[in-house]
């Protein structure tokens, strides 16, 4: 069993203002306690105390939409002046021969970037044949990966299959009203009805 006792100098929460001299008793990776350091210290006597002095703590932050594969592109990027530039850019950008390394490197420094900036759950775009599933299940992350769709996928719909757990999750993800049908917006939702899950799009 792992037990630890969390002490930081300050104690961020989502509902309610900083707190002083608090602490989190965490047991098999769930928080099971908080209150005043010197309570919890002579309550949980037989556990890891981790002095966080000079530190606070919080939530871990959620990126709910990103694009780990596509960070090699920021090099290919000049300037703008309307969505439709940018976005003509990216497409011109995405026709170039991509190396698989430099979509792994891409995804993995990623992930770097996430975990260094205290980010513990992140909703993925995925658009590479899912070269970015197998990092990110290891990575530690929480993630929700979307797949990202159009409608020369239609014929495939009934094929889609994903093996979830409370970690890692897979989705559909049709790309935008502008480059999808109403049939295969249709289509996606039909699946989610089906197989009780959920989509999204930009």
């Amino acid at each position: 069993m792992s037990r630890f006792l969390l002490s930081p100098d300050i104690l961020i929460t989502i509902c309610g203002e900083p707190r002083e001299k608090t602490s989190v008793y965490v047991e098999n990776a769930k928080i099971k306690d908080v209150g005043p350091t010197n309570d919890l210290s002579k309550k949980y006597t037989d556990c890891k105390t981790v002095d966080l002095r000079h530190c606070s703590l919080m939530p871990g932050l959620i990126n709910a939409h990103v694009h780990l594969e596509l960070s090699w592109i920021t090099r290919y990027l000049g300037g703008f002046n309307t969505f439709s530039e940018w976005l003509t850019q990216i497409i011109n950008a995405k026709k170039n021969n991509i190396r698989k390394k430099t979509l792994i490197d891409s995804v993995k420094s990623g992930i770097d970037e996430l975990i260094r900036s205290g980010t513990t759950t992140v909703g993925e775009i995925s658009s590479y044949e899912g070269i970015d599933k197998s990092i990110l299940n290891k990575s530690g992350l929480r993630a929700v990966v979307f797949n990202e769709v159009y409608d020369r996928h239609l014929e495939v719909m009934d094929e889609w299959k994903f093996n979830n757990n409370h970690m890692f999750e897979e989705r559909l993800f049709p790309h935008a009203v502008y480059s999808c049908s109403p049939e295969m917006i249709k289509a996606v939702n039909n699946y989610c009805r089906q197989n009780n899950t959920k989509a999204a799009i930009h």
